[in-house]
């Protein structure tokens, strides 16, 4: 016993290296569903996507770099997909330059066969300005994206034909890291328009967040990648922000067993060679 001790308190680190990323490598191959409690703010979001079709125009706003893709990202995919199964039409409207490249990857990912571009959904691009850029889209859409990020004329996209102002919306969603974030949203689109707005954000700015939800502001928040990984759960898609879940979590059951079996070596050989003395 005391040299089975011996050889577990003396392993060699590069074995407890590789078996930690074994563990965090898995799950990003293949991402599987946690066992994890679905917090009502994103539930509520599911909910009223459930009810959407497809006379539903929702705009997406995927404000976000490539740096936040794994906090955030997960979310825009997950809720995408989510659109498309309900048949909404989904529009891109990016108000932060890496916006229409965050679009393309969802919807390389996320779209389903059988969905044309222009018909379900178009990705419109990148437009400056900020809360100003976003207050003129929702007053007249055709005048801040008179064409898409291909270059199409919008009056060459059939799916934008009923899409005018903010009053054509069913919801917009925006996915964000920092700037006027969700906070100019509610002031460009709820106050003045009254339509529905959810808001995906990192874990930092999500307490910011909750009075606008708790005032009913938001239809749904979703915050990081722990939010992401529900929304990803409820549409039974296990995918990135999952994926990333589960390689934090098994990591971190690793390194726990590693404490818990470096401390029982540790205090049963010190007990043996007590005795021994």
């Amino acid at each position: 016993m005391t040299q089975f001790m011996e050889k577990l308190q003396n392993i060699d680190r590069r074995i407890l290296f590789a078996l930690i990323f074994l563990a965090m490598a898995y799950p990003m191959v293949k991402p599987f569903t946690l066992p994890m409690a679905i917090t009502q703010e994103v539930k509520s979001l599911y909910d009223f996507i459930e009810k959407l079709g497809p006379d539903d125009i929702v705009i997406m706003a995927p404000d976000y770099s490539p740096a936040y893709a794994p906090t955030v990202g997960g979310a825009c995919d997950a809720i995408y997909v989510h659109l498309m199964r309900r048949g909404a039409k989904v529009v891109f409207a990016s108000f932060a330059q890496t916006g229409p490249m965050m679009a393309e990857n969802v919807i390389t990912s996320g779209t389903p066969s059988g969905k044309k571009y222009g018909v379900d959904y178009v990705n419109m691009g990148f437009r400056a300005g900020g809360e100003g850029a976003v207050a003129s889209m929702l007053q007249d859409f055709p005048s801040v994206f008179p064409k898409d990020f291909q270059g199409t004329p919008i009056a060459g996209i059939p799916m934008l034909k009923n899409l005018k102002s903010a009053k054509d919306l069913s919801l917009a969603v925006l996915f964000a890291t920092g700037g006027y974030a969700g906070g100019g949203w509610v002031r460009q689109l709820v106050q003045p328009y009254g339509k529905p707005f959810a808001a995906c954000v990192t874990g930092m700015m999500g307490p910011a967040h909750v009075p606008y939800y708790q005032a009913k502001q938001l239809v749904g928040l979703v915050v990081d990648m722990k939010g992401g990984a529900e929304y990803e759960t409820l549409i039974k898609r296990p995918s990135g922000s999952l994926a990333g879940m589960g390689a934090q979590t098994l990591a971190q059951m690793l390194i726990v067993l590693y404490m818990v079996v470096a401390n029982v070596t540790y205090f049963t050989l010190k007990k043996e060679r007590s005795r021994t003395r």
